[in-house]
């Protein structure tokens, strides 16, 4: 006999009517189940209870509900002291099972819940940046489309993600680590870290000016390298010349001035490089769009991940607001000339993969080199930055500045750039 008790729940009976005397053989005692786990179209799969009256031969079954994926996760990876020790493969997990839209989202929110699954997660899907693209596409269909990834990210993932960054920064051991994360810190959060970093490795209190780099040897020691940005910034006047600087000669020749920011090509020990000065050294300055600081922090950003359509960077130095750069041999493409936005950031298809759009088309930003006749950036001013799984953090990452008004981000639909993203 099934009953329904006062609470919902389901009651098997063990003593089921007799018909003409007979005497079956009956499973003992009484097993109460969630009305909900007998009820509706449920994936019952796993650890069957038969009830068995002999009456008649017939027979009585019940399959218990299935784990939920949160659970069958800890299963999978030996418990939840084992995850959390190792929180690796949540995502290939949630992208190789499947399951109903609902118990993903559960899943996801369980683990975002989680300081150290949460962290595990977002590292697994932000730590290779050009599959961004692939992996967004693969949540909004295990979350049952657009509209429920949209309130799964604006309700969970945005503030899992401010946390993370948060913890994500406070481990980070250099800018360089944190630049390759993401081009777009707040200046300030680089500066306290490098303060901290030296405090700890050379105990210098309070000193903020960072730097991201090294100076290469054949250009000299980094001391030279101050003096020749002391020697240009003293001789704005002069189209080119040379400088001499403890027994190496230092050839330079002036590129362009734009406002307050010069760049020169310094030929030193047969070798060529690209020399970036910013003359504005107030901290809304550096943060303004196309200073040298927002160049040097993309640069370094595309660089750390061995982008193929920007020039390398060699080092930048916050306290002279400067930069040094490889020269690149080659010619502004003439090809861009007369295409669009969207047309010429499809002509720099490795810079949308990692989440770079380009605003400005003006051609002195590119150039193709001779050797392998590849297109690179050579400015990166006024640049968007869009990484949909790398929302932006409050007081962390922030949007970069673009004074050119139009941001080609916002001339396209999310799959637009999703398929731009996915490019290869």
């Amino acid at each position: 006999m099934i009953t329904i008790t006062n609470n919902n729940r389901v009651r098997l009976n063990s003593s089921p009517q007799i018909k003409n005397n007979s005497k079956p053989e009956i499973l003992a005692g009484a097993i109460e189940v969630n009305k909900a786990d007998i009820s509706g179209e449920l994936p019952f799969s796993s650890l069957k209870a038969n009830f068995l009256t002999q009456t008649n031969c017939s027979v009585l079954s019940f399959k218990a509900k299935q784990p939920d994926l949160f659970n069958q996760l800890i299963s999978s990876k030996g418990g939840l002291s084992t995850i959390e020790e190792n929180p690796t493969g949540i995502y290939a997990f949630i992208k190789k099972h499947d399951a109903a839209p609902a118990q993903v989202r559960d899943c996801l929110d369980r683990v975002l819940e989680n300081d150290r699954l949460r962290d595990g997660f977002i590292k697994e899907i932000t730590e290779k940046p050009r599959e961004s693209a692939q992996i967004t596409t693969v949540l909004i269909k295990k979350l049952g489309g657009r509209s429920k990834f949209k309130d799964w990210y604006l309700n969970s993932y945005l503030k899992a993600f401010k946390k993370f960054t948060e913890r994500f920064y406070t481990k980070a051991e250099t800018i360089e680590e944190m630049l390759k994360f993401s081009p777009n810190w707040r200046l300030d959060i680089l500066q306290n870290k490098y303060a901290a970093q030296m405090s700890k490795k050379y105990a210098e209190e309070g000193n903020r000016n960072f730097v991201i780099g090294e100076v290469p040897e054949e250009f000299g020691s980094r001391e030279n390298f101050y003096s020749v940005i002391d020697n240009l910034a003293n001789r704005q006047s002069e189209e080119s010349g040379n400088i001499d600087v403890d027994r190496q000669t230092y050839g330079f020749e002036k590129l362009r001035q734009f406002w307050d920011k010069l760049t020169y090509k310094v030929t030193t020990n047969g070798k060529n490089y690209i020399v970036k000065i910013d003359e504005k050294k107030d901290y809304f300055d550096r943060m303004r769009a196309d200073s040298v600081y927002i160049d040097s922090a993309v640069d370094y950003y595309l660089n750390a991940n061995n982008c193929k359509n920007t020039a390398k960077i060699h080092f930048y130095d916050y306290s002279r607001n400067a930069a040094l750069y490889e020269f690149v041999e080659g010619n502004p493409p003439q090809s861009f000339r007369g295409l669009n936005l969207w047309q010429l950031n499809k002509k720099l298809p490795d810079l949308n993969s990692l989440g770079i759009y380009i605003n400005d088309p003006n051609l002195d930003n590119f150039i193709i080199n001779t050797g392998e006749r590849t297109p690179k950036l050579i400015n990166s001013g006024h640049v968007t930055y869009f990484d949909p799984l790398k929302p932006g953090s409050h007081f962390h990452l922030i949007n970069l500045p673009n004074y050119l008004g139009t941001d080609v981000t916002k001339l396209a639909t999310v799959p637009e750039l999703i398929e731009t993203l996915n490019a290869k």
